[in-house]
């Protein structure tokens, strides 16, 4: 019996994108059981050189052809292509806050003839934002990739850090003050996607490290931490990956209240969501004080990634994918 056909597309251009690693997580789950090609609307960054993807390009007839197209981030142009790619089914996995583009696509496969797409949502709140129905799914992580450093780390400074893209939409406008007094009271703050703030931090820079997004791993610069901190300016995030990224790791995360990832955040027992400044330099300072505490909280993060991603969760989502 051949092996059923998946062509996943998304835009490869911006390094690290969320997305885009959804879209490779994707891959990576259906890869022993399908026939997987990977698209790209632009060609793609070098970060994504690992993985085999293929330029869209329809005057040389290179574009996904039958099987089930599976559109991943509904924030770009389509392209003719789709008139001509004859796809036996559609899956849109839908996971920015682009609406008309998102209702665009709809309009475009309707007027194509193209199958109903089944849709995907990252989070309850993106999909009750579209109010349309669809199966939600997390973000897959790779739980052998992010799990906890096992080492002890009581003997080095307290480090708090943050992971994202090296774009300035990705910060709140009051975050570099937290990091100020966090670093004033003897924190060490790693910044991993921060030399966007350079420019903004002038003064008062000792104790905080602005890293280029890159320059480790976000494995290796999790193990780093002591605690994840996370929050957004004008950007709001569907899903935010990083912090189940940071939880799989067994850190405990402290979280602005706005987000897709607080639907899977219990507040004081697998992470902390916080609504003001004041509350999130308590949480980590009560945090600091006990790392008893510490380790319970992100213990019980590990779990919930675990409950997520384990095998049974994987084998569960493969089977919706594969069933047709």
């Amino acid at each position: 019996m051949p092996l059923p056909v998946f062509h996943i597309v998304d835009r490869f251009d911006v390094p690290w994108s969320g997305s885009a690693l959804e879209a490779l997580a994707l891959h990576d789950l259906l890869r022993s059981h399908a026939m997987v090609r990977i698209w790209s609307a632009l060609p793609p960054h070098p970060s994504y050189s690992p993985y085999p993807i293929e330029v869209i390009a329809q005057e040389a007839g290179l574009f996904p052809r039958g099987g089930t197209l599976v559109l991943v981030g509904g924030y770009y142009e389509l392209g003719e292509w789709l008139q001509i790619a004859s796809p036996d089914r559609i899956i849109v996995k839908y996971n920015s806050f682009t609406h008309l583009r998102f209702f665009a696509w709809l309009t475009e496969l309707k007027d194509a003839g193209l199958p109903t797409p089944h849709l995907v949502f990252p989070s309850k709140r993106l999909r009750d934002a579209v109010a349309m129905e669809g199966m939600v799914e997390p973000s897959p992580i790779d739980l052998d990739r992010f799990r906890p450093a096992g080492e002890d780390n009581a003997t080095r400074q307290y480090t708090v850090g943050r992971l994202s893209r090296d774009e300035i939409h990705k910060h709140h406008e009051d975050d570099l003050s937290l990091y100020k007094m966090l670093a004033f009271d003897g924190c060490n703050v790693r910044l991993m996607g921060g030399t966007c703030l350079a420019e903004y931090l002038l003064t008062d820079a000792d104790g905080i490290e602005l890293i280029p997004a890159g320059a480790e791993t976000p494995e290796e610069f999790l193990h780093s931490l002591d605690c994840f901190f996370y929050r957004t300016g004008l950007f709001e995030e569907t899903f935010g990956r990083v912090v189940l990224e940071a939880m799989a790791t067994g850190l405990p995360v402290v979280c602005h209240r706005r987000g897709g990832y607080t639907e899977w955040i219990r507040s004081g027992e697998n992470g902390f969501l916080f609504d003001s400044q004041e509350e999130a330099y308590d949480i980590i300072a009560m945090l600091r004080r006990n790392p008893g505490r510490s380790r319970l909280i992100g213990q019980a993060a590990r779990k919930t990634a675990e409950d997520l991603f384990g095998e049974p969760g994987k084998s569960a989502r493969r089977q919706w994918y594969l069933s047709g």
